[in-house]
């Protein structure tokens, strides 16, 4: 997608993929929540089981509704959800 500002790609900065490479090992679920794979659940964490989809285990039917109005102008944008069906149940 062609950056929003006007800017061309040339002008847009790089970023080293070392760089890169320390923000997704750094934010991966398993350094974020103290070890646990995936799909582990402990529910003293504060953390969810970092599995997607598994929201739908989470919201309710408002939840739904409420998320789908604030987010889903950004939701199509990204390429995430084409139109708002996702948020019928």
């Amino acid at each position: 997608m062609p950056p929003s500002s006007g800017s061309s790609p040339s002008s847009v900065p790089s970023t080293p993929p070392t760089l890169v490479d320390e923000v997704i090992e750094g934010t991966s679920f398993e350094k974020m929540s103290g070890g646990r794979s995936a799909g582990d659940m402990d529910l003293g964490s504060g953390r969810r089981k970092g599995t997607a989809g598994d929201w739908v285990n989470y919201f309710t039917a408002r939840d739904r509704s409420l998320f789908a109005e604030l987010a889903q102008p950004a939701l199509e944008r990204f390429g995430y959800e084409p139109d708002g069906s996702w948020a019928a149940g």
